[in-house]
């Protein structure tokens, strides 16, 4: 998103460039998204990733087996294919 964005003297403005003209109908519609996008706020940083079920934002596979065991239980309990799953999963070498 960053290089569609420009931000110098004449002002903000988004700088989208399209492969062919746009129709009369297309152009409404790019109006109607410069508006709804104008008072969005870009800051210049990278993107990641975050595990949002984990206590620090990273992911632990330890973390997502407890989260899963977890949810199962609440269900109540695991059928035998269920439980087959969750060994391997908990055995696998990631």
């Amino acid at each position: 998103m960053g290089e569609l964005w420009h931000n110098g003297a004449g002002g903000r403005n988004w700088e989208l460039c399209w492969c062919r003209d746009l129709f009369v109908w297309e152009r409404e519609i790019l109006q109607n998204l410069l508006g709804v996008v104008e008072d969005v706020t870009l800051v210049e940083r990278c993107d990641k990733w975050v595990w949002t079920p984990g206590e620090d934002g990273e992911f632990s596979m330890n973390y997502c087996y407890k989260l899963l065991e977890g949810l199962w239980l609440l269900e109540g309990e695991m059928n035998r294919g269920e439980e087959k799953v969750f060994s391997y999963i908990w055995n696998s070498q990631l």
